[in-house]
């Protein structure tokens, strides 16, 4: 629930709001209302507009919140703790890490056979001194790693 509360924040479909109540302690509370507006934009616009999806070819969802903690939890084949979920949430806001490249060490550690998200910490910082910040940035180390 923290995880989607957070993805929608993030998003901007919902927002937090905070007043004091009438024993003059802070509530906070969730707003709705940028969910609703989105709603009924997406409503207004015409069904007839849309484009039919290339059947040949899987399209590409992109890495989400949600979808890198379960890939991460699968790998280590338990649950993250609440602090693991912070930590990965910390890569995600904080040090801005792109999802799919913390999947990439993700799959590095799997990999070394190291399933710690300390682990997973050294190889994105040893990425980041790299100025290795994408997915093809990877892929280009790797080949040159492999070259030599």
């Amino acid at each position: 629930i923290y995880t989607a509360l957070h993805e929608m924040l993030d998003a901007g479909f919902i927002d937090l709001r905070s007043q004091e109540n009438a024993a003059r302690k802070r509530v906070d509370w969730y707003d709705l209302t940028p969910l609703y507006a989105r709603l009924q934009e997406k409503l207004a616009q015409p069904a007839a507009g849309a484009v039919p999806e290339d059947a040949g070819a899987p399209a590409q969802t992109p890495l989400t919140r949600q979808r890198l903690f379960d890939e991460i939890e699968v790998e280590f084949g338990r649950p993250l703790s609440p602090i693991e979920q912070e930590t990965i949430s910390a890569w995600l806001d904080q040090d801005h890490y792109a999802p799919e490249l913390v999947s990439l060490a993700l799959r590095e550690a799997v990999l070394n056979q190291a399933y710690s998200l300390k682990y997973m910490d050294r190889i994105l910082l040893n990425w980041e001194k790299r100025n290795i910040r994408t997915k093809a940035d990877v892929e280009r180390e790797r080949a040159n790693r492999n070259r030599f």
